[in-house]
């Protein structure tokens, strides 16, 4: 089968941000289970979170080492991989400026 050498995959593992929550702050958060609008405060969050408390999130920087910057990113049952390559020149020679570069 053939390798796409364009695309990097994102970690084989995940882990959970609530294993870097230590002592009396852990939270009651259930990851995966999505809140729903509508719901008074006095009742909280449909995940078990209270209304002040944030979502957990867990971020780790320079993930794609071919990459000039990149972020791998979780939050409950979304995880982001991105990567930026760059700043390239600009094929067309009328779209060069000297004031800034345009991404393309």
């Amino acid at each position: 089968m053939p390798v796409d050498t364009k695309r990097v995959r994102g970690p084989e593992e995940s882990q959970s941000p609530l294993l870097f929550v230590t002592g009396d702050a852990a939270p009651s958060a259930v990851p995966g289970k999505a809140g729903s609008l509508g719901r008074s405060q006095s009742r909280g969050r449909a995940d078990g979170r209270s209304v002040a408390e944030p979502r957990p999130v867990f971020a780790r920087a320079g993930l794609v080492s071919q990459a000039d910057g990149s972020v791998y990113a979780e939050c409950g049952l979304s995880k982001l991989l991105c990567a930026v390559y760059g700043p390239r020149e600009s094929d067309r020679k009328e779209e060069r400026r000297l004031s800034g570069a345009t991404l393309g």
